[in-house]
C-alpha cells in the first residue's frame, strides 16, 4: 500500500476515524472528571544510624546485584517486608483501620536515595490527611516492630537477659557498699584515721563493681547495635495529588488515542471487506488488468418507478460524459479482442446481484449499435429481468417464449401468436426494436421459478446460433454467476463473456472465483469491467487514475442539429417505449434481409 492509496482509505474512513476520535476524547475527559484523586506522602528513613562502622558502605551501584552493599540489601529486604502482608495485618491491627492488610500493604513503596543510606517510605491513600498521618505512623511501627522481632530471637534474648540480670545484681551490691564507703568517709573526716585502711579496700571494692557495671552496659549496646533499625529523620510531607492528568492534556491523550485506533480500524476493516477498489485489485483477484473502467454516475435501479429507468442509459445522456467515453472505450476493447476470432454472441455477467451487469450491458448494446454494428440484447436473466424495465417495454413475451417455441410447447406458440398478430409468426416472439439505431432488444418473458430446465436444453443453442446469423452481435445479460447456474448454461453457447465487477461492493475472492469458473466453460473471457468506479479527491495523484477533464474542442460540432433527435429518444424512454406495429415490423428486419410481402402481411 502505497502513500495514495493509504491516504485514500483515511480519506473513505473518515467518518469512522472521527468519530472513533471523538469517543477517545469523551472517554478520556470522563476518565479524568469521574475517577478520584490519591495523595501520596513520604518520609525519610535513616538506616543503621549507629552501625559499628563510621563507614559505611552504600556508595555500590543500587541497580547491580552483583556489587550490592550491605545498605542496598538491607533496603531491598526493608521494602518487602513493608510489603508484605504480615506487615499489613500489624499496621491495620495497630491503628485499627477498616481495609484489608492487602491494600495497606499494596499503598507503601520505598525507594533508596542514590549514594545515601536514606531510605524514602511512601504511603499513597485516597485523602491528603489521612496520607500523611498514615506515612508517620507506618515509620513508627516499622522501627519499633523491627526491633522487637530481632530482640525476639532465643540466643539474642538469653544473652540480654543474662546481662540484664547482671546489670541489676551490680546495681544491689554497689548501694550498700556505696552507704557504707559514706559513714567511713565521715569517720576519718573526723579525725579517726584507724578507718581509714578500711575506707580504701571500700573503695576499691566500688571502683571495681562500676567497672563490671561499665562492661556490661558496653556489651548490652554492641548487642543493640548489631540490630538493623532505622532512625525517622523527620515528619511525614505534605500529601500531593498522583496520577492525575489536567483535563486539556486528557482530551488530547484521548484524541490520539482515537485518531490511533480509528486508522487501525480502517485499515483491518479494509483488509477483512476484501472488497475491489482500484485496478491493482482486479489484477491480484483475475490475473489480469481490467478492460474498462466505468466511473460513478447517477444510475437506474429497477425498483424506480419506469419514467425514471432511463437514468441507466448513461450513452444516450450525454455525448462528452466521462461515462460514455468509458463505455465507448470498452466498446473499442471488446472489437479489438475479437479481430481475431468473431465475437457474435457476448455473455455479460458479475460475481453477485446489484454489480451492475445490466447497466454495463445495456451501454455496451448502445455503444455496439452506435459504431454501425446491428445488435440484439437479450434479457437473458430468467430469474430477475430487468431488460424491459430499462427500455420502457413489454415483458410479457420474449425468450422464455421463443425456447418453449422450438421445443414445440404449442401452447406457448398459440399464446405468442396471440399476443404477436399482427407479427410474423416464423420470428423469434418478442422481439422489439428500440428507438436506437441498430439495436434490438428480446426482454426474458415471464421469469420462471426453475430456467434451468429451460436452459439447458439444446434448443438454446440453436437459438442463439440462429440470432448470431441475424445480427453482428448479440449481448445476453445474464444472472450472476455466484449465484446460480444459469451463466454457465450460456457460456457454453456464447462465443465469449465479459465479466462486471463493482467498486467496493464485489470482494476478490468471489471475483476470482468467478472468473475461475467461466474459464471452466471453456468459452474465451473478454475481461473485467470495473463499474461504478469511486476515485477519491486524491485521486489525480495516482498512477491508477486516468479520469481527466473532457478531451473535447469548444468550437460546435458539425452535428450540431442532432441533439434534438436525441432529445426526442430520451424523451421517449422516460415515459416507456410503446413502438406502434408499423415501426416495430419495420426495424425488426436486419437491413440485408427482405421485407415482408403484401401477402405475409395480411396473414400476419
Amino acid at each position: 500500500m502505497n502513500l495514495i492509496t493509504f491516504a485514500q482509505l483515511l480519506l473513505r474512513r473518515w467518518w469512522l476515524i472521527l468519530g472513533l476520535a471523538a469517543v477517545g476524547a469523551v472517554s478520556a475527559y470522563y476518565v479524568q472528571t469521574h475517577i478520584p484523586a490519591r495523595y501520596q506522602s513520604s518520609i525519610n528513613l535513616q538506616l543503621n544510624p549507629a552501625a559499628k562502622s563510621a563507614f559505611l558502605p552504600y556508595l555500590s551501584d543500587p541497580t547491580s546485584a552483583s556489587s550490592a552493599s550491605p545498605v542496598v540489601l538491607l533496603a531491598a529486604s526493608y521494602r518487602e517486608v513493608l510489603r508484605g502482608r504480615t506487615f499489613g495485618e500489624v499496621v491495620v491491627q495497630q491503628l485499627k483501620l477498616k481495609v484489608s492488610p492487602d491494600a495497606v500493604a499494596s499503598a507503601i513503596n520505598t525507594q533508596l536515595l542514590p549514594n545515601t543510606n536514606i531510605l524514602r517510605l511512601s504511603v499513597i491513600w485516597d485523602t491528603p490527611a489521612d496520607a500523611v498521618q498514615l506515612t508517620q505512623r507506618v515509620a513508627e511501627i516499622f522501627i519499633s516492630e523491627n526491633l522487637r522481632v530481632q530482640q525476639s530471637e532465643p540466643t539474642t534474648q538469653a544473652r540480654l537477659s543474662q546481662l540484664e540480670l547482671s546489670a541489676r545484681d551490680i546495681q544491689l551490691r554497689r548501694t550498700p557498699l556505696e552507704q557504707q564507703r559514706d559513714r567511713l568517709d565521715q569517720a576519718v573526716a573526723h579525725g579517726d584515721m584507724s578507718r581509714l585502711s578500711e575506707l580504701n579496700q571500700l573503695e576499691a571494692s566500688l571502683t571495681g563493681l562500676e567497672t563490671s557495671y561499665a562492661n556490661v552496659l558496653v556489651e548490652m549496646s554492641r548487642i543493640r547495635g548489631s540490630f538493623d533499625t532505622a532512625a525517622i529523620l523527620d515528619r511525614a510531607s505534605g500529601a500531593q495529588a498522583i496520577d492525575t492528568v489536567p483535563p486539556a492534556q486528557a482530551l488530547v491523550f484521548g484524541l490520539v488515542g482515537g485518531l490511533v485506533l480509528g486508522v487501525g480500524v480502517a485499515l483491518l476493516w479494509d483488509y477483512l471487506g476484501d472488497a475491489v477498489r482500484s485496478p491493482r485489485d482486479v489484477v491480484a483477484a483475475t490475473g489480469m488488468p481490467p478492460l474498462g473502467r466505468v466511473r460513478h454516475a447517477a444510475t437506474w435501479s429497477w425498483r424506480k418507478p419506469m419514467a425514471q429507468s432511463n437514468r441507466a442509459l448513461v450513452m444516450l445522456g450525454g455525448e462528452r460524459s466521462l461515462a460514455a467515453e468509458a463505455f465507448r472505450s470498452l466498446g473499442a476493447a471488446v472489437r479489438l479482442n475479437a479481430r481475431d476470432r468473431p465475437l457474435r454472441v457476448l455473455v455479460v455477467t458479475s460475481p453477485g446481484s446489484g454489480e451492475g451487469k445490466t447497466f454495463v450491458a445495456s451501454n455496451l448494446a448502445i455503444t455496439l449499435a452506435q459504431s454501425g454494428s446491428r445488435v440484439l440484447l437479450v434479457d437473458a436473466d430468467l430469474r430477475r429481468p430487468v431488460i424491459h424495465t430499462v427500455f420502457g417495454i413489454s415483458n410479457t413475451v420474449g425468450l422464455v417464449d421463443a425456447l418453449r417455441r422450438m421445443l414445440g410447447d404449442a401452447s406457448a406458440v398459440s399464446q405468442s401468436q396471440h399476443e404477436t398478430s399482427h407479427a410474423d409468426p416464423t420470428r423469434t416472439p418478442g422481439l422489439v426494436a428500440s428507438n436506437i439505431e441498430n439495436l434490438w432488444l428480446l426482454p426474458a418473458g415471464t421469469p420462471l421459478r426453475n430456467p434451468g430446465e429451460l436452459l439447458s436444453s439444446n434448443r438454446l443453442g440453436q437459438l442463439l446460433k440462429d440470432l448470431a446469423q441475424e445480427w453482428d452481435a448479440v449481448v445476453l445479460d445474464s444472472a450472476p454467476i455466484g449465484t446460480v447456474a444459469d451463466t454457465l448454461l450460456l457460456g457454453q453457447h456464447a462465443s465469449a463473456c465479459l465479466l462486471v465487477a463493482r467498486w467496493g461492493r464485489t470482494r476478490r475472492a468471489a471475483l476470482g472465483g468467478a472468473i475461475a469458473a467461466l474459464r471452466g466453460v471453456g468459452r474465451p473471457l473478454v475481461g473485467v469491467v470495473l463499474n461504478d468506479e469511486r476515485p477519491g479527491p486524491l485521486a489525480r495523484f495516482s498512477r491508477d487514475d486516468y479520469y481527466r477533464h473532457g478531451y473535447w474542442s469548444r468550437a460546435p460540432t458539425s452535428d450540431a442539429a442532432e441533439p434534438a433527435v436525441a432529445e426526442q429518444s430520451t424523451l421517449e424512454l422516460a415515459g416507456g417505449y410503446r413502438p406502434d406495429q408499423s415501426t416495430r415490423r419495420a426495424r425488426l428486419s436486419p437491413p440485408d434481409r427482405p421485407r415482408m410481402t403484401e401477402h405475409e402481411e395480411r396473414t400476419d
